[in-house]
């Protein structure tokens, strides 16, 4: 980001000359964070059982894909006596949290929807949270075992810890302390803990399919962006993801004839498809500076010097130049254009036999305003009639996102309260989530975790070492109760 700022300062000089008469911004204008309303009290948790709390989810291996011949986790087990029971962590939910809750609990195909009644008549919020981690690829590589739900210094280690079972643990935690103070959410919240994000997200599809399942919500919180305090030097900014990009499979198949590898007569089908994904590879595809970081940027000016601070506050007018210099980062390039990636080969039958049929799966994340069906048009065209392109699977939409909801207007209140100094910004994400499901049905959708993380501890997720400072955790039930408070 360093390098990025940078090079916004250079622009600035460049930019000055060519400005006069395009109505300029002041580089002072930004964001002010609103006071929370009278009336909200804030709670202090117990940070002993918090911990015990999340070792205890860890200690559950909910790993999906489930191995294949492995007993399913999400489906009802068996007692002593042969009767069926709910899976294990919706038994372990109810001893820590949910026996002594005043809340409605049902269930929405695989998963558990929690419902807090409050006062007001409006619609429901609805929060997202998962269950499910992905696999562990080397356990022996970790400090502490990967399922072990280790205690240490501090900080509770084990997968899942940070995606996405310290959401869980500080959400619930935070509904039992609200009604421990006799006290009831602003307005209803429904809590729906999935445990098939990792993979299909069958739970979410068929609440979004429904909405009456989960009370016909008014918007949506899911995970996403952190805390981050490495995005701009000195600034913590709660970067609010707003909106994200379409996750699609394309399958791209390539055909020739099979032959005896001692007689090789080109182009085979390898050589089609590894010159058609060559070409993907080299790729410059369509860009363009998402409106939320567009907003992001504004807001972060009045936190930089000048000239950098000039840029941000114009960084709309400055589109092109602000744009290329984000797309200096890898994290910058992501959310700014469409983005493709092989993942999957699967070519040949024995080692001295050429194969017929050459297959390649690319993953492409694209931007809200890019139609899949027309980026599998633009991808036929970049490599040619020799393969055949086609969309593999659903897909869900992406929105562009708005900030102009009660629900982030209720973080830019709280967010604050918990992380003093705090800039929150609208952002988009790259990553895919849950809540793509509730943006394709028409719902505002927001993706945040309120959690200090930095580049090491973001690096965690999906790999080795994964864990969260219990510190963290508190901050985690602080900002639920709040927010339970005043969305």
């Amino acid at each position: 980001m360093r390098r990025i700022m940078l090079g916004l300062a250079g622009v600035a000089g460049v930019a000055v000359v060519a400005v006069a008469g395009l109505g300029w911004r002041a580089a002072g204008s930004g964001w002010d964070p609103p006071a929370l309303p009278d009336g909200v009290v804030d709670v202090a948790p117990d940070p002993d059982r918090l911990a015990s709390s999340l070792a205890a989810l860890i200690q559950l291996p909910t790993m999906t894909p489930v191995e294949e011949g492995a007993v399913d986790w999400r489906d009802p087990g068996v007692d002593a006596l042969g009767q069926p029971v709910e899976p294990a962590w919706i038994r372990l939910l109810r001893e820590i949290w949910l026996d002594g809750l005043d809340a409605t609990v049902s269930q929405v195909g695989r998963g558990l929807a929690i419902r807090l009644d409050g006062p007001s008549e409006a619609p429901p919020a609805l929060w997202l949270a998962h269950v499910d981690v992905v696999p562990v690829s080397d356990p022996d590589g970790w400090t502490h075992p990967p399922f072990a739900g280790v205690v240490a210094d501090g900080v509770v280690h084990g997968r899942g810890a940070l995606d996405n079972k310290a959401s869980i643990a500080a959400i619930l935690e935070a509904m039992r302390l609200l009604q421990a103070q006799g006290r009831a959410p602003s307005r209803d919240v429904v809590l729906l803990i999935t445990p098939d994000e990792e993979v299909s997200g069958a739970t979410a599809q068929l609440a979004a399919s429904d909405l009456s399942l989960v009370g016909d919500p008014a918007f949506v919180l899911d995970e996403g962006s952190y805390l981050l305090p490495d995005l701009f030097e000195g600034v913590l900014v709660g970067a609010v993801a707003v909106s994200e990009k379409t996750f699609v499979n394309y399958r791209l198949v390539a055909r020739g004839e099979d032959r005896h590898s001692s007689m090789p007569q080109p182009p085979s089908a390898v050589d089609r498809l590894v010159a058609g994904l060559d070409r993907i590879g080299t790729w410059d595809t369509p860009s363009a500076l998402p409106a939320p970081l567009i907003e992001g940027l504004r807001r972060m000016a009045p936190t930089r010097a000048w000239p950098e601070s000039w840029v941000l506050a114009n960084a709309d007018l400055l589109e092109p130049v602000v744009r290329g210099i984000v797309q200096a980062s890898p994290a910058g390039n992501a959310i700014t254009r469409d983005t493709v990636a092989t993942t999957l080969i699967d070519v040949g039958v024995k080692d001295n036999v050429i194969p017929r049929v050459a297959v390649a799966n690319v993953n492409a994340r694209l931007r809200p305003q890019t139609a899949p069906d027309a980026f599998r048009d633009a991808i036929q065209a970049r490599v040619g009639p020799e393969i055949e392109v086609t969309v593999d699977g659903e897909w869900a939409q992406g929105a562009p996102g708005r900030w102009d909801t009660p629900l982030f207007a209720a973080l830019e209140t709280v967010i604050p309260a918990v992380a003093p100094g705090a800039v929150v910004i609208p952002s988009a994400t790259p990553g895919t989530m849950d809540a793509r499901y509730f943006a394709a049905a028409g719902l505002p959708t927001h993706r945040f975790h309120p959690f200090v993380a930095d580049a090491a501890l973001r690096a965690s997720l999906h790999g080795t070492d994964e864990r969260i400072p219990v510190e963290e955790l508190v901050r985690g039930v602080r900002f639920y109760h709040l927010l339970l408070q005043v969305q």
